[in-house]
């Protein structure tokens, strides 16, 4: 396994990475219209802004891109494993790698969490520390969870 810092070129893995979760794994716990808002938050623009930034990461294992994860100062974002290498452990190589990332710099790290997520941030030791919910189309809300981590 090894991480690489995703450049412009590696940004349609990123985008496959992200929409293939998105689409197999959250229908099972959202709406249609959330899983709308998910794609158009994590979209080309979105993912591109951050890779020129110098944010976004790719996981590299056996030869192919399992997962992504975007550390934007001390905000985790976007940490996505495709859904056929669920539960290999990738998750949280990506989720320790973000975290030693934002302790270089930042002595905690914040990130915005879904509630079926909540369990495995706080198993990593993240607290909650707001409850947000985000009008969408349709009347639909997105509820989710603000979780902050002490690092160092």
């Amino acid at each position: 396994m090894e991480f690489i810092q995703a450049e412009e070129k590696h940004a349609p893995e990123v985008l496959h990475i992200v929409e293939t979760t998105i689409r197999e794994i959250y229908p099972a716990y959202y709406t249609e219209e959330v899983v709308k808002f998910f794609l158009e938050q994590h979209d080309m623009e979105h993912i591109l802004e951050d890779i020129r930034k110098g944010y976004t990461y790719l996981l590299c294992d056996e030869g192919k891109f399992v997962g992504t994860g975007t550390v934007a100062r001390r905000h985790l974002k976007r940490g996505y494993v495709l859904p056929n290498c669920q539960n290999k452990g990738y998750g949280t190589a990506i989720m320790q790698f973000m975290e030693d990332k934002a302790a270089e710099l930042f002595k905690d790290a914040v990130i915005e969490t879904s509630l079926p997520g909540c369990i495995f941030h706080e198993k990593r030791g993240y607290k909650t520390i707001r409850h947000c919910i985000t009008p969408v189309e349709n009347g639909k809300v997105l509820v989710y969870e603000l979780m902050q981590k002490k690092l160092r």
